[in-house]
């Protein structure tokens, strides 16, 4: 059984006064007095497989009250076990119970014997003895014990017996004289732990208890400190020392202690003599003391019988010499930590495979001797090899500084942290040289490296952290491990061996953090691990080679002064595309190259990923255009690109997860978005975010951004959860099918989000009660939560038919003066800009964003003047909210000749309007007492359906351009007011929305199939919203008006 320890006794008590010793197997007895006669203490022995011999209970005797509950330990002399492995059980139930962890009752008056036993070993068993009495209520109270004697610095348990009225009331204890020692209430203060005091005497312990009714009782007994009889050497039953008490800085082990055990010195020590009978040396034994000096008693009368050191025996001392035994045999990590070591000596029965990596931080040492006779070491000028030197496995760290070393032909292995931290600044190596161990060069002076070609492979971490390693020829290496060079600062050359045709993959981080300027990977590479080659942020030019397979995450990254990237035509999985790193089949963009010329890219059609950290850094940046059809953006794909500006997300993206970081103030997603990942602590962040929709989509943001918080968040129709981990944004909107919600859950009370949420359903609904229980759990105010409907933008001022002139209004080079009303959104931050959009679609701004004026209830108004001009322009009119979700309306400008007057003239065949020099109105369009019309090539007046400047009008009987609503032929239409323009698609109207078909222009009735689902109408037109039957069926349908399956 491998070697374990335990923890001490933990007692559970309900009213009782028992006496029993931590460390002490001595029985108690009622009447009797108990003396804490301490049993040897538990060491914990190196993990070698120490064997076990005894299993022991503790207490090993005790006295209970009737009613009373403890809570009864075991262990192992080899130390923890499981408890699974044990079984307990009562010699009489009747008396005591005890299940299997070890609780134990006292459910009647009588004596019963508690037993352990191994489930496995029968031999290994042990029992504890348990009185129960019952109190009398005459008497009240009383001590486990008549009296106490107690051990300097070692503590004894006592418990207050308790009558069964006054179970459950505190008792409080003194002492006298207080300089006796110290106790410590455990539990309810009916038991307590009693330590003595340094001093040996005597005095008395008094324990009180006072009922509810005000009845008090006391007890006192007396006291005796005796001085700790094993004097300053504390050892167990095996003789090994454990802990010296005495205050001498040079102290003589006495003869026939078997071993010292973890921590046995205080850190005075500076000077110790070691018995021959002293056969192990515990790990950290001396560590941390100031031990300059230490004798082994060893010579022919009295041969040293030490045969093991284990870990960081000697740690942290000033040791300067250090001569072992001629009979040690097991060192195990014994040198570590020896900072003032400079010179040691092994003797000749150390035994084989030990000592790799034993000499880690030992900055002073400059030779490792090994006795001659030893079979299985040898010393080369104070350096430590193997007996036939085919392992080097300890090169002193502060030999030759600043020299050279060559390691010894034949040499195939240099070991584990065998030179780490050397300063010796060259190694010569020899050609036979094939394996170099983890961490062999890591912290080295190391300046320069060439392996042979017949080596083969290092370990983790071989050379890192060699800052002054500058040139590296790998030899017939086929691989770079984990953190081969790893910020190896000064490495500026790196010769791969192309010719060998031997590397294969260079593993995670392995060239990371090095001063390469530029890079070409053999051929034969056919794998780079992640962050590989990262944090060069000299390196400017990159070849990958024909055989190059696999990019692990982040191998690149951080490479900030990367310009150019170059691909072997060859490779199969890869390709070059203007510099910029591809997938072989165009889909993934693997790596835009941080220092690339030129400020804007286009990600070519075909991209369907942008990959992690793909954009990493790219600070010259300010614009990306995003292909249709791009679905993936990955983890920290833009990170850093903190002079972005300009992105435009198309509409097939649906998951996002690395735009942050970057100088985007807004983001607009389209409504196919599945996941949005954006944390945001201490990360720029965008200050609006837009998701028009989803797709079951999920968003996660924490942590308040470096450049101050999110002002809104607007979550369309498809999301479903909502994850801010913190304050979050100032306003967020969430959609009707919303089931998730959190806001703020780290925040403690008063320190809570101020964000207002609006929520696109009504009140009572499921989404609004997702949002309201999420406040409510937050403690914030439901003055907070809100109702959200589309913003709605109306114009006023277009019409021409307002005209009290008569005659044939004329907008041309005319000021027209409109009013723009807003209602819905959010109230908070409304600003509206106006644009002139010519017929070749040239854009003319009128006015930029402008804040508008606080109307009555929730609408806001803003005035503008526009003077149309030639080329048939029209107006675009747009609104936004704090949220930055827009809403707009373009009208057509109407314009005709300068004002006229003329007179109706009818003929054989049609209407004329002639002005007074007999001329009359051909092909044009004029505005004749408020209405509007059309006159053909022949000067007659055109009724009917019109097709004119790209859209169809319609003109009734009377010659009149109609707008609004009209019905032709037992159809209806909508002519859009101001142009006359017929409507297609989707329209909303006075806050109901309408479909027109997109070929004839017709309402649609009845079952409409849209693109993400269908749609009903209504015979009046009207979309169907919530629950309506259709037929014998009723069917439900969204807030968006999609039939929900």
């Amino acid at each position: 059984m491998s070697h374990r320890t335990f923890s001490a006794v933990a007692l559970a008590t309900t009213g009782v006064l028992a006496l029993t010793a931590l460390s002490v197997p001595a029985a108690t007895a009622a009447g009797t007095g108990v003396t804490g006669a301490l049993q040897p203490a538990t060491v914990e022995a190196p993990s070698i497989g120490v064997p076990t011999t005894r299993l022991d209970v503790w207490p090993t005797a005790t006295d209970l009250a009737l009613g009373q509950n403890v809570i009864f330990d075991a262990s192992y002399d080899s130390g923890n076990f499981d408890p699974g492995i044990i079984v307990w059980k009562s010699s009489d139930e009747s008396v005591l119970t005890v299940d299997q962890e070890g609780h134990v009752s006292a459910v009647g008056v009588g004596e019963a014997t508690i037993t352990v036993t191994d489930k496995d070993d029968s031999s290994l068993t042990s029992t504890s003895t348990v009185q129960v009495r019952e109190i009398p209520e005459d008497v009240g109270m009383e001590l486990s014990v008549p009296e106490v004697s107690a051990i300097f610095n070692r503590q004894v348990y006592l418990h207050a017996l308790l009558a069964p009225s006054l179970q459950g009331s505190a008792v409080t204890w003194s002492m006298d004289p207080t300089t006796l020692g110290a106790f410590y209430s455990r539990d309810d203060a009916s038991s307590i732990d009693f330590q003595g005091a340094e001093q040996a005497g005597t005095g008395t312990l008094t324990a009180t208890v006072t009922s509810e009714a005000g009845v008090t009782k006391t007890v006192t007994v007396p006291v005796t400190v005796q001085p700790d009889p094993r004097g300053d050497f504390i050892t167990d039953d095996d003789g090994v020392l454990v802990q010296y008490q005495g205050k001498s800085q040079d102290v003589e082990i006495p003869e026939g202690v078997t071993g010292i055990s973890s921590g046995a010195f205080p850190s005075q020590l500076t000077k110790v003599w070691v018995p021959a009978s002293v056969r192990t040396i515990d790990y950290e034994a001396f560590k941390g003391t100031n031990l300059q000096e230490i004798t082994f008693q060893d010579d022919s009368a009295h041969p040293s019988q030490l045969t093991a050191i284990y870990d960081e025996a000697f740690s942290n001392t000033p040791i300067e010499t250090l001569t072992l035994p001629r009979s040690v045999q097991t060192v195990v990590g014994a040198f570590e930590g020896m900072a003032g070591l400079k010179t040691l000596h092994l003797g000749p029965n150390i035994g084989p495979g030990l000592l790799v990596g034993d000499f880690q931080y030992t900055p002073s040492l400059t030779t490792i001797d090994v006795d001659p006779d030893n079979a299985n070491y040898t010393s080369d000028e104070g350096v430590l090899y193997t007996k036939d030197h085919s392992s080097l496995i300890a090169y002193p760290t502060a030999k030759n500084p600043g020299g050279s070393y060559a390691v010894l032909e034949g040499t195939t292995t240099i070991e584990q942290s065998a030179f780490e931290n050397a300063q010796v600044a060259t190694v010569t190596m020899p050609s036979t040289l094939r394996t170099i161990g983890s961490q062999a060069f890591t912290h080295s002076h190391l300046t320069s490296l060439t392996l042979p070609d017949g080596f083969e492979s290092a370990g983790y971490w071989a050379f890192a952290y060699a800052e002054k390693l500058t040139s590296v020829d790998i030899g017939g290496a086929t691989s770079l491990p984990d953190g081969a060079f790893i910020y190896a600062r000064s490495l500026a050359s790196v010769n791969l061996r192309p010719d060998l045709g031997r590397l294969t993959m260079l593993d995670g981080s392995a060239l990371m953090g090095t001063a390469l300027t530029s890079l070409t990977l053999p051929d034969s590479v056919t794998s780079i691990g992640q962050w590989s080659l990262a944090s060069n942020t000299s390196l400017t030019q990159l070849h990958l080679g024909a055989g190059l397979s696999s990019i692990g995450s982040g191998a690149l990254s951080g490479d900030t002064a990367l310009a150019t990237v170059t691909v072997n035509p060859a490779n199969a999985s890869f390709s070059e595309v203007d510099g910029v790193l591809y997938t072989k089949d165009g889909a993934s963009l693997i790596l835009y190259p941080a220092s690339r010329a030129g400020n804007e890219y286009e990600v070519p059609a075909g991209t369907t990923a942008i990959g992690y950290q793909a954009f990493d850094r790219a600070r010259s940046l300010t614009r990306v255009i995003l292909p249709e059809g791009l679905t993936t953006i990955d983890y920290s794909a833009f990170e850093g690109c903190t002079n972005l500006v300009d992105m435009t997300f198309p509409e097939s993206l649906e998951v996002v997860r690395g735009i942050q970081n970057t100088g985007l103030d807004t983001v607009i997603l389209g409504s196919k978005v599945r996941e949005l990942f954006m944390p945001t602590r201490e990360n720029l962040a965008p200050r609006h975010l837009i998701v028009r929709g989803g797709v079951n989509g999920k968003y996660y943001t924490d942590g308040e951004p470096s450049n101050g918080r999110i002002e809104s968040a607007f979550f369309g129709e498809g999301m479903t959860k909502v994850d801010v981990r913190s304050k979050g944004p100032k306003v967020i909107v969430l959609p009707s099918t919303i089931t998730s919600f959190q806001l703020d859950p780290f925040s403690s009370p008063g320190y809570k989000t101020d964000a207002q949420v609006y929520v696109a359903a009504a009140e009572g609904s499921p989404a609004w009660e997702v949002a309201k229980a999420e406040l409510v759990k937050e403690g914030i105010d439901l003055s907070h939560l809100h109702v959200y409907t589309p913003a709605q933008l109306t114009l006023k001022g277009l019409d021409a038919t307002n005209d009290e002139a008569g005659g044939a209004l004329a907008w041309k080079d005319a000021s027209v003066s409109v009013t723009a009303t807003v209602n819905g959104g959010v109230p908070e931050g409304r600003e509206l800009r106006v644009t002139q959009v010519g017929a070749d679609g040239t854009e003319t701004l009128v006015q930029d964003w402008t804040a508008m004026n606080a109307g009555d209830g929730d609408a806001s108004t803003l005035a503008f003047s526009w003077t149309p001009t030639e080329g048939a322009p029209s107006l675009r009119v747009q609104t936004r909210d704090i949220t930055h979700v827009s809403a707009e309306q373009t009208t057509e400008a109407q314009l005709s000749p300068a004002r006229v007057t003329g007179e109706w003239s009818r003929t054989l065949f049609g209407w004329r309007y002639v002005y007074p020099n007999g001329t009359y109105v051909k092909s044009q369009t004029i505005m004749i007492d408020g209405k509007i019309y059309r006159f053909g090539s022949d000067g007659f007046m055109r009724t009917g359906w019109i097709y004119d400047e790209g859209a169809w009008r319609y003109h009734d009987s009377s010659g009149a351009m109609q707008t609004g609503w009209v019905n032709v032929e037992g159809g209806w239409y909508y002519l859009t007011p101001g142009s006359g323009a017929m409507a297609k698609g989707w329209l909303k109207d006075g806050g109901t929305w309408y479909h027109l078909s997109v070929n004839t222009g017709r309402m649609t009735t009845g079952w409409l199939r849209g693109d993400d689902g269908w749609y009903y109408l209504r015979p009046s037109g009207a979309m169907a919203t919530g629950w309506i039957q259709i037929g014998w069926t009723w069917y439900q349908f969204s807030d968006s008006g999609k039939w929900i399956h």
